[in-house]
């Protein structure tokens, strides 16, 4: 996910976990989840 080094400012560090959770909401597709990826799969069950 994101190594940690001294090198990346606090807003460096929270752009990459915000990016990281955008991806695992938005575009990773689960084979658990139908195929789908989660935010998908939410509003399927709605």
């Amino acid at each position: 996910m994101v190594k940690i080094n001294k090198e990346k400012t606090k807003e460096e560090y929270k752009k990459l976990i915000e990016e990281y959770i955008k991806f695992c909401n938005e575009e990773r597709y689960q084979a658990r989840l139908k195929n789908m990826a989660l935010v998908e799969y939410r509003s399927h069950a709605v």
